[in-house]
């Protein structure tokens, strides 16, 4: 995928691509709450699940293991700053409160050290790969969010920035003991 990425109130690029005219196909685009000037705990990209795989659509393809091994990594640039990232999870999970394989995407960017843990822990718990590459509530996460099958769940691929002096070699062990659940 190699998409621009807007940002401007969440409904505006539901129906528009990335220059602003109409389309069917929308636009990837950032939170809105989202402010780039800080670095933020967590970036929140949304994207139509185009069953052509277009947009993202071709997330769904990081559920299959071997598919993930070929692509562990995310490049995301800013005009603040460049960024790498390792993905950790994957899966589909609730945006229903209470239901087992719920997940409170929204805490992933609070202020609250525990209220992020507990989104991370739960992001977890639902994903298809278990010893994944380590994550923790003080890395940032960039986190890729579709529709699924239904209105209460959403596809999710979520990665974390690689860390002070840390490379993709040094997390490339990590992502070969990967195993699906």
């Amino acid at each position: 995928l190699d998409e621009a990425v807007v940002q401007r109130d969440n409904a505006y690029y539901l129906t528009r691509d990335y220059r602003g005219y109409h389309n069917a196909n929308g636009a990837i685009f950032l939170e809105e709450t989202c402010a780039l000037d800080t670095r933020p705990y967590t970036l929140l990209l949304y994207g139509h699940n185009m069953k052509t795989g277009v947009m993202f659509g071709g997330l769904r393809n990081y559920e299959t293991l071997r598919y993930y091994k070929a692509n562990p990594f995310i490049t995301f640039d800013t005009a603040y700053e460049e960024g790498e990232y390792v993905i950790f999870a994957a899966g589909t999970v609730s945006v229903t409160p209470g239901n087992t394989d719920s997940v409170n995407v929204a805490a992933l960017s609070s202020a609250s050290i525990s209220q992020r843990t507990e989104a991370l822990e739960a992001l977890l718990r639902c994903s298809v790969y278990q010893n994944a590459p380590d994550v923790c509530a003080e890395d940032q996460i960039l986190v890729l969010m579709t529709c699924a099958s239904d209105d209460s769940e959403r596809r999710i691929v979520a990665a974390r920035r690689l860390r002070e002096g840390e490379t993709r070699e040094d997390v490339e062990a990590a992502v070969e003991r990967v195993r699906k659940r």
